[in-house]
């Protein structure tokens, strides 16, 4: 209890301003004192009435003078020794935690707000807080146990997010000083399910404005400090996590003495922890501490069997700024997608399951390199793009757990799927970033491709081919209906056709627009006929379907009735058939009808077949495809920045077509 007298009790109040916010100077020096003597008398009588203290200590920190505070309280570390003391000792009561809390809110708060505050005073409360880290875990069990966004667990949110905003305000003006506080709090954090705590609360709860006041007070502030610790490496100040690291190697393989010695020989790049930067030693201590043995089983197997083993300190290292930069890219705006914060605060699930997958992929691709293993990691973020995407695509729809969504498509993802994957994403992103620069090349690659098209069906026209010149599926088709040989002409502007009573065992030739053949006795007339494809105006086709049906038999097979024919007519100006054929099968279908509408000047826009459009699609596809790759290695090596002005054209058509030379079609 407060020891203070009557006369001091009336120079408090009498102290008050109008609005009753703080006592004056002097008056909360006298009240301070007796704070002071009461935690002495305290430390040294354990049996006497502590937990008073606590409630007395909040009054103090909400009427005080803050200036005073700070001077003498605030900048005392016995002060926060003893004060400490009492929160792990009376935190059960939910009316001391309390009282704690405003303390600790009320310190935080001058120590962010109030100007020229002592870097010794900060550096104070930082170290302070910073040896007591076992009030994290009593947070922890406090936000896990009541399950739901109460007042005072939005006060315990605020307090740690405070607290590591007091240490980035330390960090600023010496990163030594903060660096140590900032990798163990962070560490202590993830192990005591903090943050998984939080993350819980998000996900019950569909209040914005709980999200949005998260965000602010807890998530911002630990981004800014994952930042600084992204920045700086393990140094002299920070070894002890260095030991940590050390102890959770040999905690993991203790029981396999030979699998530690190769696992260190593997990663003798990290035996010096100063290469590390303080975000991936966590990391890594927190992977190798997980209770999951799955990892260091498949290590230990590794290690001892396989040739090139898995180097999981240069995976981990890699998958650490892996999320770090996706996680960073994805929050850049102020409203972070609520995916991205439910993965930041339960990154040690995503931690593990993403180098747990990336053991499984060094040995699907028979990995043997940091090449390799490089390879691999740019293969990882097509795998978090696909979790963004998934996990996007179905909010407000699934009311599976983000997290739980999450580790169901990194766990479930094989290796050849996410190389498909990645594949397509690689072909979308080129194309975006090329469109909007290449619209006449991608009009001169139409082009190319369907001059290609049309001169190879030049080719297969002059070959020349058997036609019906009667309709095979009219009721004379017991019969022999004729036929005509067809054939473009050597200039490639007409059409030959001769009618024959059936086909010749030996191909006809031409000569000057004239179909000839020795076999006389097949020619139907006297003449070819001949005609100029700058006459045709339209192409008409149509699907052919027998008449009748052909008598069934259990022992036949009814191969007349499957075959396909397709009736064309070649149209005039006058809208009369110029010629009209019959083919008997779809691929001369495509030959005959598609190549002779691209042959045929006066027909614009040709109805070509699906087949031939897939055909023209697929070829400026991979013309396309292997266009944009040259032009991406050649933006890169010119450092050509995509986001200048749209005026600022650095590749005009000219330059765009120097890329197709020597390119050929096999």
């Amino acid at each position: 209890m407060s020891r203070l007298d009557p006369g001091k009790q009336n120079l408090e109040v009498k102290s008050l301003d109008p609005n009753h916010s703080r006592l004056n100077p002097e008056a909360s020096r006298l009240r301070i004192n007796d704070i002071i003597k009461d935690l002495s008398i305290n430390h040294a009588h354990p049996v006497s009435p502590q937990a008073n203290t606590l409630t007395v200590l909040s009054s103090v920190f909400k009427n005080c003078d803050e200036q005073v505070l700070l001077q003498s309280l605030v900048s005392n570390s016995y002060f926060w020794c003893r004060f400490f003391a009492l929160v792990a000792k009376y935190a059960y009561s939910n009316s001391l935690l309390h009282a704690s809390l405003v303390v600790l809110r009320a310190t935080e708060h001058m120590l962010l707000t109030m100007k020229g505050v002592p870097s010794d005073t900060l550096k104070t409360y930082c170290d302070s807080f910073h040896g007591n880290l076992n009030i994290i875990s009593i947070f922890a069990g406090e936000l896990m146990g009541s399950g739901e966004a109460s007042k005072i667990n939005m006060e315990i949110i605020r307090v740690v997010g405070n607290y590591i905003a007091c240490l980035n305000k330390l960090a600023k003006k010496s990163v030594t000083s903060a660096a140590l506080a900032m990798g163990e709090v962070y560490l202590t954090m993830r192990t005591t399910g903090f943050l998984t705590a939080i993350s819980y609360l998000i996900e019950e709860s569909s209040d914005d404005k709980l999200y949005d006041s998260i965000v602010k007070v807890f998530v911002t502030p630990l981004r800014s400090m994952k930042v600084i610790m992204t920045s700086n490496h393990v140094s002299e100040a920070t070894m002890k996590l260095s030991k940590e690291l050390n102890s959770a190697v040999e905690s993991a393989f203790y029981l396999n003495k030979a699998a530690k010695e190769q696992f260190l020989a593997i990663n003798e790049d990290y035996s010096d922890p100063t290469t590390l930067t303080l975000l991936q030693i966590v990391d890594a201590i927190t992977v190798l501490r997980d209770d999951n043995l799955s990892l260091k089983k498949r290590m230990a197997e590794q290690l001892m069997f396989d040739k090139h083993p898995f180097p999981l300190l240069a995976g981990c290292v890699g998958v650490t700024d892996m999320l770090f930069n996706h996680f960073s890219v994805n929050s850049e705006n102020k409203d972070i997608p609520r995916h991205i914060t439910q993965l930041m605060l339960n990154k040690d699930a995503v931690m593990f399951a993403v180098v747990h997958k990336l053991t499984l992929y060094w040995s699907s691709s028979k990995a043997k390199s940091s090449e390799d293993l490089a390879c691999l990691l740019v293969l990882l973020k097509h795998l978090m793009d696909k979790v963004d995407s998934t996990v996007n695509s179905n909010a407000g729809v699934d009311e599976t757990p983000i997290i739980e969504k999450t580790l169901d498509i990194i766990n479930n993802m094989s290796y050849e799927s996410l190389r498909q994957l990645q594949l397509k994403q690689v072909k979308a992103k080129h194309y975006q970033k090329w469109n909007q620069y290449g619209s006449n090349f991608n009009t001169m690659l139409s082009h190319q491709v369907e001059d290609y098209v049309r001169q190879q069906r030049i080719y297969q026209l002059q070959t020349g081919t058997w036609v019906y010149a009667e309709d095979p599926t009219s009721d004379r088709r017991y019969k022999h209906p004729k036929v005509y040989f067809l054939v473009l002409s050597d200039n490639h502007n007409n059409l030959l056709a001769r009618e024959f009573k059936y086909r010749l065992e030996k191909t006809p030739t031409v000569d000057q627009n004239e179909i000839l053949t020795s076999d006389v006795e097949g020619i139907v007339g006297n003449t070819t006929l001949m005609i100029p494809l700058r006459r045709v105006t339209d192409f008409q086709s149509r699907e052919l379907k027998w008449n009748k049906e052909l008598p069934k038999h259990r022992r036949l097979i009814n191969i007349i009735s499957k075959a396909v024919f397709t009736e064309v007519q070649l149209m005039g100006k006058t809208g009369k058939p110029l010629i009209t054929f019959y083919l008997d099968n779809r691929d001369a279908s495509f030959i005959w009808l598609d190549g002779l509408q691209l042959l045929a000047s006066s027909q614009k826009k040709p109805k070509l077949s699906k087949s031939t459009k897939n055909q023209i699609d697929t070829l400026i596809d991979i013309r396309k495809n292997i266009q944009l790759i040259g032009l991406s290695d050649y933006n890169f090596s010119l450092g050509y920045n995509l986001a200048a002005s749209e005026e600022e054209q650095y590749y005009d058509i000219d330059t765009l077509s120097t890329l197709t030379e020597d390119f050929f079609y096999d």
